[in-house]
């Protein structure tokens, strides 16, 4: 029996389970990991107010910039859901989906994470603003962050559009076959 060293690679290729499956397990401890991060913030906000005496002897932009990175801790564990249960139904088979999270094509996929991408990037502007000092590091990354936003924008607005597009060329070849 001849050795194949494409043997392996090929049966890889025809069962992409064996690619799918380390990929979802990497996501989802990483979801895990952002979850434990973000519960520890939170304990830390809540020790910091008992230390200090309650909400009035706190610094309010300890606690805001604090918050703001929970808060985008959690768009960014949602756009990793998100994007798991994708590769899962890619890879791997039909899974049952809430329909605001039914993604059926890569192009909803991308549409998916450019939306979590822009809220993410909305929020790290708000961290940065709590955050930093300097109005000109503030003012180069929303320049920066601007552009961005518009880009991946632009880029939903024009998927959908073009998704729309699709479909009503696929009504016309209907009426025009009956």
């Amino acid at each position: 029996m001849a050795f194949n060293k494409n043997n392996w690679l090929k049966k890889i290729m025809e069962n992409p389970k064996w690619i799918g499956y380390p990929m979802i397990l990497l996501l989802l401890s990483g979801i895990f990991i952002l979850m434990m991060t973000s519960a520890y913030r939170f304990f830390d906000i809540i020790n910091t107010t008992i230390k200090a005496g309650g909400f009035i002897d706190i610094e309010f932009q300890y606690v805001s910039a604090k918050m703001i990175t929970i808060i985008d801790t959690f768009i960014l564990i949602t756009g990793l859901f998100i994007f798991a249960t994708s590769i899962f139904k890619f890879f791997i088979g039909p899974i049952n989906q809430h329909i605001g999270m039914s993604i059926h094509d890569v192009n909803e996929l991308k549409i998916s994470i450019s939306k979590v991408i822009v809220l993410f990037l909305v929020t790290y502007l708000a961290n940065l603003i709590v955050d930093v000092g300097d109005p000109k590091i503030v003012l180069y990354n929303a320049i920066s962050i601007g552009i961005v936003c518009i880009i991946l924008i632009w880029y939903i607005i024009a998927a959908k559009n073009g998704k729309n597009e699709l479909k009503s060329d696929k009504n016309a070849q209907k009426t025009t076959k009956k």
